[in-house]
């Protein structure tokens, strides 16, 4: 799989990073893998999530993947937990993306996470662990 984690338990973040080619496909079965692997898991109910675009080699997703992403992540969100989602690009086009990605993961019912995207790292992580 493209996508690596790394858990911070001091500062309750869970860190995913994308190395190669985003296609819808394997999107969401890196998605359906950390969901049974990792937020599944009670001890990871309230960690702060970082997702990190900025090494993909090439972001191919489709509006219809970008749709399907967004409703199967919102559909996994834990009611009453007030997390945050932040996700680093490193260009305008995939920042562009990642904004859609945005909109439409808002759009679940069960959607209570805050989501930013930035291209700059040290701000994402400042604004992960902001009041976590």
């Amino acid at each position: 799989m493209p996508a690596e984690h790394y858990i911070d338990d001091t500062s309750h973040i869970v860190t995913t990073t994308w190395k190669g080619n985003a296609i819808d496909s394997e999107f969401l079965e890196s998605l359906k893998e950390y969901k049974n692997n990792i937020q599944c898991k009670p001890e990871y109910f309230n960690y702060n999530e970082i997702f990190d675009l900025s090494k993909a080699d090439n972001i191919k997703l489709t509006i219809n993947g970008l749709i399907n992403i967004g409703r199967m992540a919102s559909n996994t969100d834990h009611l009453f937990s007030h997390k945050k989602l932040t996700l680093i690009v490193a260009s305008n086009s995939a920042f562009g993306i990642a904004r859609m990605y945005e909109t439409y993961r808002n759009m679940g019912i069960s959607c209570c996470k805050k989501i930013r995207v930035f291209k700059n790292e040290i701000k994402t992580i400042e604004w992960a662990i902001e009041n976590a």
